[in-house]
């Protein structure tokens, strides 16, 4: 089980890269300087999502664990 969350955490990890790379390069080719900021707040949103979703589910196989 430790195995699989750390192969999740660096897949994320390595998406979260990508994506920067991404904005970084679109950036750049369009030139608008407030693209930077839609793709934060939108991280931002994303990365709470992503939290709210492991808390959650640490929660629930936390319950399932004690109800066995």
């Amino acid at each position: 089980m430790k195995k699989q969350a750390k192969t999740w955490t660096s897949l994320i990890v390595a998406l979260f890269v990508v994506i920067f790379v991404i904005i970084g390069l679109v950036e750049n080719w369009s030139g608008d300087p407030n693209i930077r900021q839609y793709w934060i707040d939108s991280m931002l949103g994303i990365i709470f999502v992503a939290v709210l979703l492991i808390i959650l589910n640490y929660l629930y196989n936390a319950r399932r664990k004690k109800g066995n």
